[in-house]
């Protein structure tokens, strides 16, 4: 019985020891440790959040939901900054549903989201998912980079690699993979150009777009 009791506590220790271990990997693990939180930061212009069915004035410091969307206006400006440092940055005249946006983190999770029209800005500076999905009306970008731009020109979807990687794929299939300073253009028709450096004059004209007055 000696034996018995005197590992008892030896017992408790190890159990102690193991459950502070796990706290620790999971506070130092921020894509296991929470969920990923969002709301407005900024509003500039016109700008709509609709939750749950009902639709208001987008206001800085709004708590967002899965599915909320984000309307603008021809003057329109919206930043949703996130809990792992994801920020999007949304321009005039765009609807963009979040989708999956705000939701649990970690390796096996997905963010899909879509871009009906106009045009938005992404920073993922920290990878919390394990596949970060933006569909935009004849493509998808499956995102491996850290920051990118979508547009949705005259229903096409053209997709700008600032920083990273992102996969582009036309509904049709094709597709390509593209990195820092590239561009593509896939059409209405869902024909997917060839990936090339835009022009400074494309790119500046692009993230005025995207840029808070």
């Amino acid at each position: 019985m000696r034996g018995v009791k005197s590992m008892k506590p030896m017992l408790r220790l190890a159990i102690l020891a193991a459950g502070l271990a796990s706290g620790a990997l999971l506070a130092s693990n921020p894509a296991f440790a929470e969920l990923r939180n969002c709301q407005i930061a900024r509003v500039a212009g016109e700008a709509s959040l609709s939750h749950d069915g009902k639709r208001a004035p987008a206001e800085a410091g709004m708590a967002l939901g899965p599915k909320d969307q984000i309307r603008t206006g021809g003057d329109g400006r919206v930043e949703i900054g996130c809990s792992d440092g994801t920020t999007l940055t949304i321009g005039a005249e765009t609807e963009i549903n979040l989708g999956s946006l705000v939701g649990e983190q970690g390796a096996d999770e997905t963010i899909a989201m879509s871009l009906h029209r106009g045009i938005a800005r992404f920073l993922a500076p920290v990878r919390t998912w394990g596949t970060f999905n933006v569909f935009g009306p004849v493509a998808v970008a499956s995102v491996r980079s850290t920051e990118w731009v979508m547009e949705t020109p005259k229903r096409g979807t053209n997709v700008l690699v600032l920083k990273g990687r992102v996969e582009v794929r036309s509904k049709r299939g094709d597709g390509y993979v593209i990195g820092t300073g590239y561009g593509i253009d896939v059409a209405r028709d869902g024909t997917v150009g060839e990936p090339k450096q835009w022009g400074a004059e494309r790119v500046a004209k692009t993230l005025a777009r995207v840029t808070f007055p």
